[in-house]
């Protein structure tokens, strides 16, 4: 898998390759949910991975959204795995993105395409 835009956490793969998403909190209470490919929304557990596999068909997308609320200050990290080109962490063949503690839930929406 392959980023195409790491502020718009949008990825592109081959058809039905799996995509492995973790999100680790920091310094707060674990409390996310997520919805797939428009699904119904799903509280995430601590310590266990989304895994889901891209589509077959080219060009066809899998949306991922992420909310992830506060107990107090504190930061979670999104981690999607096998990614062969990610700036922040090329060396490991994964892509993370950092979100810091808020007020309010934070929203995060990824997009995988198949090539």
């Amino acid at each position: 898998m392959r980023e195409l835009n790491h502020v718009q956490h949008t990825y592109e793969g081959n058809p039905g390759e799996q995509v492995t998403v973790t999100v680790t909190a920091n310094g707060t209470v674990h409390m996310v949910t997520f919805r797939l490919d428009g699904g119904p929304v799903e509280t995430l557990p601590e310590d266990t991975p989304i895994q889901f596999n891209l589509k077959n068909a080219s060009g066809d997308l899998t949306p991922l959204q992420l909310v992830m609320d506060f107990s107090g200050p504190g930061s979670y990290d999104i981690v999607v795995r096998t990614v062969t080109n990610c700036p922040t962490d090329p060396l490991h063949m994964s892509c993370t993105h950092s979100r810091n503690g808020s007020a309010d839930p934070i929203i995060e929406n990824q997009r995988y395409f198949v090539e």
